[in-house]
């Protein structure tokens, strides 16, 4: 208990506390921002991630002072990089549950990515880097609200899941694929399903389409072809 005490004075609790203030406020920045694009790890989830790194961080300076206290002669040498390298392997894991596969496509990619960094700023702030951890939360907040923004208006290829059903004893799949191509579109893969007892013909592919605005024109197109009985697309 008196080693323990000989830690935790006054001012080494002010300075922890500072620093986990600073990782908490850091992860409610960037949790505000996911949070108004309706992610599933928003505000809380950053918090917590930036408060838990930095409690970390703090554990690891002080770990060799806990173990063999200030005055003893030998100590239990700890490297600080092992166990923030934990940190981070386990924070690979949280990233991975915001991840959400679409066919071809992954959203949460973006919430993994600030989660990860959320992590290394929270550490940052746990080892007393308060400039670079600053400097990292800024440059967080200009990728996802500026550089955000940036992105969604360039222009760049949209990838569609396309279900297709077709009914009757002409079907055929080269029909579909010669009205995608027609379009200037490219499909990137393609299952069959043919039953032959009910003459019915399920066609699921991947497309890529040329911008945004051509997945009205995909559901426009597929509405119109007098040979597809069904379709979906998403």
């Amino acid at each position: 208990m008196t080693e323990l005490l000989s830690v935790t004075d006054w001012h080494w609790v002010g300075d922890a506390s500072s620093r986990l203030l600073f990782a908490v406020g850091a992860g409610a920045l960037v949790g505000i921002e996911r949070e108004y694009h309706g992610r599933p790890a928003g505000f809380r989830t950053h918090i917590l991630v930036a408060l838990g790194a930095a409690v970390v961080a703090l554990i690891s300076v002080q770990l060799p002072d806990l173990a063999a206290g200030k005055e003893a002669m030998t100590r239990i040498q700890v490297d600080p990089g092992r166990i923030a390298s934990g940190v981070v392997t386990g924070i690979g894991f949280l990233g991975a549950g915001a991840i959400i596969r679409i066919g071809i496509t992954a959203r949460g990619l973006t919430t993994a990515a600030s989660l990860w960094c959320m992590a290394s700023v929270g550490m940052g702030f746990g080892f007393g880097l308060y400039a670079l951890s600053i400097v990292g939360t800024l440059l967080m907040l200009f990728a996802l609200f500026v550089l955000g923004g940036v992105e969604r208006k360039l222009s760049k290829h949209w990838y569609k899941s396309v279900d297709v059903t077709m009914i009757g004893p002409d079907r055929s799949a080269g029909a579909v694929v010669d009205l995608v191509k027609e379009q200037g579109w490219r499909i990137i893969d393609l299952k069959l399903e043919n039953q032959k007892t009910e003459h019915r013909l399920d066609v699921e592919f991947e497309v890529r389409l040329n911008s945004k605005k051509d997945v009205e024109r995909l559901v426009s197109v597929l509405n119109r072809a007098d040979f597809i009985e069904r379709f979906r697309v998403s």
